[in-house]
């Protein structure tokens, strides 16, 4: 039976901090066929969930499955491939999965019925019959040439899916809420854009549940990229500030992504200068866009933003400068971005990335190539803090891992009282309650407490121990 010591001083309180870093989660390599798109998401618990395509050499149709970190493996969540309630279907492609407040989980996806024939799909997970159920209709879009789907929820948890439909040559690009009655409707009863060659769209929705919607588009020789917000008032969709010339921003393959962190609607994009392909960050400040390079060296790949609960913005991108190849996330601090962790996350080539960040855990999902472009997924925990380590008392925590029951013992000498709150990997805290040592156990026998957390899923915990003379956080591990 392994014991943790958790050493608090009692002469005097030294407050430091460990040195974060990027940890795998679980196993490299884990999904179980060649990648072709993928995301992550995180719910209340801290658990990553993975919403993954694949493509099969050999094999025509392509097959999508998500899988859960339980703590201590990689595990499939629902029907390994849930295409599989539509025969017809061979290109499952551009996934997307989003949780809610509540730990309900969608996915969206782009799939194609034929070589003319694409459509959406929208479905929430049914833990009672661990399964994936088409919400609405069948047919999300049910127009004609589907592409550069998107999905989002807003703060109430209600979907909203996008994407753009060729027409006649004419890409429009559209909007759908999922309605209390079962069915999807367009907002605006229009397309976002009539505009030719609109592409490359991305959704948000912000605090107060207004959807955003960033995209390129040409309009005779000229590129631009626009920001729009449905009114709900006014049922339409409005233009944020002017057109961002766009003649040096990479779409090819390349999607916007866009953030509102505190009423700032934030786009990120990849941009070529000279022969150099750079990550800009544009920002609706004082009602007009201002802009900032987060990396200067070549950027490989798209920009992604993402929001932690407190809506500070995180960047992940990758780069590519002089052959050397490196994975980073930047987080904005004050006005300077700022590299998360002192090293990169991967130093090889990647694909199908993506980020997902929950208060102060952020999960990075990537394909090493090394793996045959198979998952990998690392995490970030920020301010993980301990005091300094003395001679003159300790707690013990046993066993660790756990299976949920451990004990916290008080030994004799310890000081009074001490309060203990368990947070998850994202922060939030589960549990909280208070040891008060009496005269004859402090000075004679070891007090122990039983802590019972059966009830969590398996995973990382922090156990805060917090007494007259500082705080001790020690890492516990359920299995």
């Amino acid at each position: 039976m392994k014991k943790t010591i958790l050493l608090i001083s009692i002469i005097t309180f030294a407050f430091t901090a460990t040195k974060a870093q990027w940890e795998q989660v679980g196993s490299s390599g884990f999904s179980h066929d060649k990648l072709k798109h993928q995301d992550i998401a995180i719910n209340s618990q801290g658990t990553p969930y993975v919403f993954y395509t694949t493509t099969t050499i050999g094999v025509s149709n392509n097959t999508a499955r998500i899988m859960k970190y339980n703590g201590t493996a990689w595990e499939t969540v629902g029907q390994e491939d849930i295409t599989s309630d539509c025969p017809d279907c061979w290109c499952a492609c551009e996934p997307y999965i989003e949780i809610d407040d509540q730990d309900n989980i969608y996915i969206a996806y782009r799939d194609i019925q034929s070589s003319d024939y694409y459509n959406n799909y929208v479905k929430k997970y049914n833990n009672d019959l661990d399964e994936w159920e088409t919400i609405g209709e069948f047919q999300v879009s049910g127009d004609l040439y589907i592409t550069n789907t998107a999905f989002c929820l807003d703060k109430t948890g209600t979907p909203y899916i996008a994407y753009s439909d060729l027409y006649n040559t004419n890409t429009r690009q559209f909007v759908k809420k999922y309605t209390e009655d079962g069915t999807w409707k367009t907002l605006a009863n229009t397309p976002i854009t009539d505009e030719y060659g609109a592409y490359n769209l991305s959704i948000t929705a912000d605090d107060s549940n207004n959807i955003w919607a960033a995209y390129g588009s040409q309009l005779t020789n000229d590129c631009l990229l626009e920001v729009k917000m449905y009114d709900v008032g006014t049922n339409s969709w409005e233009l944020i500030g002017q057109d961002i010339s766009a003649d040096n921003i990479d779409f090819s393959d390349k999607f916007t992504s866009i953030v509102i962190d505190n009423n700032i609607p934030r786009i990120g994009v990849t941009e070529l200068i000279g022969t150099n392909s750079v990550a800009r960050v544009y920002s609706f400040i004082d009602d007009q866009w201002t802009s900032v390079i987060i990396n200067d060296a070549n950027t490989g790949g798209q920009i992604i933003l993402e929001l932690n609960s407190s809506g500070t913005p995180y960047a992940l991108y990758n780069e590519t400068d002089g052959g050397a190849v490196a994975l980073h996330v930047k987080k904005l601090e004050g006005e300077t971005w700022s590299y998360l962790g002192e090293q990169s996350i991967f130093n090889e080539s990647t694909s199908a990335v993506n980020l997902a960040v929950k208060n102060n855990a952020s999960f990075v999902v990537f394909g090493e190539y090394d793996t045959h472009k198979k998952s990998t997924v690392m995490q970030y925990v920020e301010n993980v803090s301990i005091n300094n380590i003395s001679k003159n008392s300790n707690f013990t925590i046993y066993p660790n891992p756990s299976n949920g029951i451990f004990t916290l013992q008080t030994p004799a000498g310890s000081l009074r009282p001490a309060g203990v709150s368990i947070t998850n990997i994202t922060g939030k805290t589960i549990k909280h309650f208070s040891i008060t040592c009496t005269e004859h156990s402090r000075s004679v026998n070891n007090q122990s407490t039983i802590i019972n957390l059966e009830n969590q899923p398996k995973g990382i915990y922090f156990i805060n121990i917090q007494t007259e003379t500082g705080i001790y956080t020690e890492k516990l591990i359920i299995q």
